[in-house]
């Protein structure tokens, strides 16, 4: 949109404008089986961004029920990746807020919604996403080179004020036992 005023005598070259997107609330999805907690991937190396985890070894594969560092983490020189699915209340527009010392990144079904990675110090930074009541896909990966630590993400939304993301709205898919040939 843009826009100019148009006065007698005034000479109106300043235009203003702004950029307007609808937003398309993203479907929420169903998944069979399903407990709390996200998987948590926990490797060790040394970067100054975000590595392709795809091609690391991982050292730890286990469960949290929280985003945060976890407790056997080393001092620095770590990556995690956690994955599952955050469950939403009502439709809407959501803001999260990554917090992460050093890089970090946040997807929610197919979208990039926070970019936080490279060296840097303890921030948030936020992005803002539509979401249809239920469970939306959640990824979140980051590392910790040097100096100090920190993971969280927050949630604002419909029906939520500002607040980390509580353990209620967390949970990962189970895979369906498979059944043995006759």
């Amino acid at each position: 949109v843009k826009a100019r005023a148009f006065v007698p005598g005034v000479e109106g070259d300043y235009v203003s404008s702004l950029a307007v997107q609808k937003l398309l609330p993203h479907a929420s999805v169903t998944i069979a089986n399903k407990l709390p907690g996200l998987a948590l991937k926990y490797y060790e190396g040394n970067w100054d961004k975000l590595p392709d985890f795809d091609s690391l070894k991982v050292l730890k594969d286990t469960i949290t029920d929280t985003i945060a560092v976890p407790t056997y983490a080393a001092d620095s020189l770590y990556g995690l990746v956690m994955k599952g699915y955050i469950n939403v209340p009502s439709e809407g527009l959501y803001e999260f807020g990554l917090s992460s010392d050093d890089g970090s990144r946040l997807w929610i079904g197919d979208s990039l919604v926070v970019d936080n990675d490279g060296l840097h110090g303890s921030g948030e930074l936020t992005g803002q996403i539509a979401l249809k009541p239920g469970l939306h896909p959640i990824l979140i990966k980051m590392f910790q080179c040097k100096g100090d630590e920190a993971l969280d993400l927050s949630i604002t939304g419909p029906g939520i004020e500002h607040q980390v993301v509580p353990r209620s709205m967390l949970v990962r898919e189970v895979p369906a036992k498979k059944r043995g040939k006759k």
